[in-house]
Order: structure tokens, then C-alpha cells, then sequence
């Protein structure tokens, strides 16, 4: 009985050839239950696991017209990757032993200071006379095969912290193999760590932040506001403390060119165009679309900058929205530097009346006229940004261009050609709100 039980047991060990494939498929299985919260999430709300990587596969939603070429000219253009090409792999190859010494991040960080992974690669130096360490050698190429990765895809000096723990685990087991060669290798090992510690030393206190500048000033802000009992300012990030004094607890607010919304304390909508491709206001084309779209994403609340625009988004899409953000909301508070509004309590109506002509006024006289709202939706980067067609109704001679001022609900001008307009009695009368972009002012229709 007990032979039958052990031949029983052993019926059910995998075969030799075949057991080394249990540790890589507990990996990738344990990888998947693990991050399932990410990708499942993606699968279910937007049909693509890794959204918006695999739109040209996979039916991903929400995806209009335009956003394709803003995935691949706004979002993908971010990406600091070397070309496809002899010198891009040649590159790719040298970042494996530079990666450290040369930084890769925005000139108004720590500019040309190294601040990553310096003491890991000068270890690796000693590898050689370590002997035959194959766990450690396998370790050491993860890592590099991870760096390669890295600066082929998008090679930011902060995307590397998913290496550090290896990066860090060869570290620990090098030193602790040099540490048992004797006290000379000990003292040079000292010393090594110890100019690493002085050279890095002012790190902590580089201004490297994109949002608070420099953190160790805001901690230390923070900390000290303690004694003067000011513990509400510790929870108020962004300043959306005030702007969710002013909200109801069930609102859900449509964050105009906002990124950030901790703090906020509310369920948000984004639109920043490029990060996500929902909602297109130039290729909605009316308030009414605007209004049916905000509708159904559950928006209650809009918050947005007064009369000003990050310039990413199409000159259409900033005047569609002005244009409903003055015409049909409601309720207007200002709060932090923004305006907080509330959206119509009626339902707009399909015959909504709105006029689309556009008064185009840039430097090139050629260009000048009056435009359909549809043709100024043009991209504002990549191939043929700022690329308007000719107007439907060519600009004339001075009474022409009160004329056609009159005639259009929306007038946009070139900044720096804006005195020629002016010279010439251009009408402002009625247009009283006012955008900036960074290359052209926006005028809506009162």
C-alpha cells in the first residue's frame, strides 16, 4: 500500500525537462494577479488592457478622429527616445555603461550633475576578480537589459526607479564579497562609499520637483506650520481646498486643462487634450454637443482658469468651450485664482441658436477673413500645426473688416500683428471675453 502511494505521489511531480518552467510561470501568473487592478480596470472601461498602447489592435473607447494623432504627435512626441536606426541602437548600447554619468532629465533639475546609479556601476568594475558568481552575473544583466529598455522606449532619468531594487540588490552582494577580501579592500570600499555619500550628498535639496520646486523647503513648511497650529494648510494641495469649501459633496467636476485634482476631494473629469480622448470640444462643434457629452459623463461642476488657455488644445476647441463656459453656465465663484460654475440645470436644446464664423486675423494678410469654427481645427503641434486654410470670405479694406467683425460671433488674432488690426479700428464691441494662448487672443461673443 505505502509502494502504491509513493508511486501515486510521484505520478503527480512534474517531468525533469519540464520542472524548470515552474518558477518563470509563477512569475508571470503571480505578475498578473498582481497588476490585474490595472489592466482589468483598462480591459473592462476602455476594451484595451494597456490603453491607449494597443489602439491600433484592440477596439478602444472612448477614441474619435483626432486621437491618434494626438497619441502619436502630442503624448508619443514626449517620449525621449533615440531613432529607429543604427545610431539609435548604437546609443541604446552606450547607455548601459553612461546611463550614470550623463544625465537624462530636464536641464532645470540638476542639470548636468549625475544623480543615479553611479556607485552600482562603478562596482561592476570589481565583478571580474569575484569569481564564478552566476546568480550575480544573471542579476547584473536583468539590470541591463532593463537600462536598454529604458533608453529605447523613454529614457528620463525618474523612469529608472523600477530598477533600483536590483540595481541596489547587486550593490549589497558585491560589498559583501569585497567586504571578505581583507582590510584594504575594506578601506578602499569605505572610501568609495563615502566620497558616493558627499557627492550626492545636496541631492535632497535640488529644486526637482515639476509642482513644489523644491521639497525639502515644503516639508519643512509643512512641519513647522504644526506650532503655529495651521493643520489645514498640511491638507491643502493645489489649492482645491477652497474650490471643495464651495462644492457640494456628490459633485463631480470637470477639471478644465487641470492635471492634478488631489486635494479636490470630488470625483473629476479631465480634458486636457493628449492624455485622454474623451472629449474633443473641436470636433463637438456646438454647445449643444458640449452640453450632451458633459451630460453624459455625470458632470455637475466645471472648474477652469478665467480667460486663459494652455495653448495645447485647438483654437476651435478653446473657443467652443469659452463660448459654453460664458454663455450657458451657471453660478460663477471664483475660488484659488479659478472659476467654479455650475452646469445648466435645463438641458440644452438641439436648436440651441449658435454661430460658427470665425474672424481670422493673423500677419499674413493672405490668411485673414472669415473662417467656419470647423476649419480653425487645426492641431497645435506635429505635422501642420497652425496650418489654416484659406477664408471662405476674404478680409478687404477697413469698413470690410468692421464688417466681418460684426458678422462673426468669434475673432482671433496673432499677438504680435495685433497693433495692425488695431490701427485699422478693428470692433471690439461685444466681444468681452477675452483668451490668451500663447500665440494668439481669442475674442468670444458676449
Amino acid at each position: 500500500v505505502d509502494g502504491a502511494k509513493e508511486d501515486a505521489s510521484e505520478g503527480h511531480r512534474p517531468r525533469p525537462e519540464l520542472a524548470w518552467l515552474i518558477g518563470p510561470a509563477a512569475c508571470v501568473l503571480a505578475g498578473l494577479l498582481l497588476t490585474s487592478p490595472l489592466w482589468l480596470k483598462n480591459l473592462l472601461w476602455y476594451g484595451d488592457p494597456l490603453y491607449p498602447l494597443l489602439h491600433k489592435y484592440l477596439p478602444s473607447r472612448p477614441w474619435d478622429a483626432d486621437a491618434s494623432w494626438l497619441y502619436e504627435h502630442s503624448y508619443r512626441a514626449q517620449h525621449w527616445k533615440p531613432k529607429a536606426n543604427l545610431k539609435g541602437l548604437e546609443d541604446s548600447l552606450r547607455a548601459l555603461y553612461n546611463f550614470s554619468f550623463i544625465p537624462n532629465d530636464w536641464p532645470k533639475f540638476h542639470g548636468k550633475v549625475p544623480v543615479f546609479g553611479s556607485l552600482f556601476t562603478l562596482s561592476l568594475a570589481t565583478l571580474p576578480v569575484l569569481g564564478k558568481r552566476l546568480r550575480l552575473w544573471a542579476l547584473v544583466a536583468a539590470v541591463h537589459v532593463g537600462v536598454f529598455a529604458w533608453y529605447w522606449t523613454h529614457h528620463q532619468d525618474r523612469y529608472l526607479q523600477v530598477l533600483m531594487p536590483w540595481m541596489c540588490a547587486c550593490l549589497a552582494a558585491i560589498m559583501v564579497l569585497l567586504w571578505r577580501r581583507g582590510v584594504l579592500v575594506r578601506g578602499a570600499l569605505c572610501l568609495l562609499v563615502a566620497f558616493q555619500i558627499a557627492w550626492g550628498s545636496d541631492v535632497p535639496f535640488i529644486p526637482g520637483h515639476a509642482m513644489v520646486r523644491l521639497p525639502a523647503k515644503v516639508t519643512a513648511g509643512l512641519i513647522a506650520s504644526g506650532y503655529k497650529r495651521k493643520y489645514e494648510k498640511r491638507f491643502s494641495a493645489f489649492g482645491y481646498q477652497a474650490v471643495a469649501a464651495k462644492l457640494p459633496p456628490n459633485a463631480r467636476v470637470l477639471l478644465h486643462e487641470q492635471h492634478p485634482h488631489l486635494g479636490l476631494d470630488r470625483q473629476a473629469v479631465h480634458d486636457w487634450v493628449s492624455w485622454q480622448a474623451g472629449i474633443n470640444y473641436g470636433r463637438l462643434g456646438s454647445p449643444y454637443r458640449i452640453d450632451q457629452l458633459l451630460r453624459q459623463f455625470g458632470v455637475t461642476h466645471v472648474l477652469y482658469s478665467n480667460r486663459k488657455s494652455k495653448g495645447y488644445d485647438t483654437i476651435a476647441s478653446d473657443l467652443l468651450f469659452f463660448h459654453y463656459a460664458s454663455k450657458h453656465l451657471e453660478n460663477r465663484q471664483s475660488a484659488s485664482g479659478r472659476i467654479i460654475t455650475t452646469m445648466p440645470k435645463q438641458p440644452l436644446a438641439p436648436d440651441t441658436p449658435f454661430n460658427d464664423w470665425v474672424l481670422f486675423l493673423p500677419c499674413s494678410k493672405r490668411y485673414a477673413g472669415l473662417l467656419r469654427l470647423a476649419d480653425m481645427n487645426v492641431p497645435s503641434f506635429g505635422p501642420g500645426r497652425f496650418r489654416f486654410r484659406k477664408p471662405r470670405s476674404p478680409l478687404g479694406d477697413h469698413d470690410d473688416l468692421m464688417a466681418k467683425s460684426k458678422r462673426a460671433a468669434f475673432v482671433v488674432l496673432k499677438r504680435r500683428c495685433g497693433k495692425r488690426y488695431a490701427n485699422a479700428g478693428l470692433a471690439t464691441a461685444g466681444f468681452k471675453t477675452k483668451i490668451l494662448r500663447k500665440r494668439f487672443e481669442l475674442f468670444v461673443r458676449d
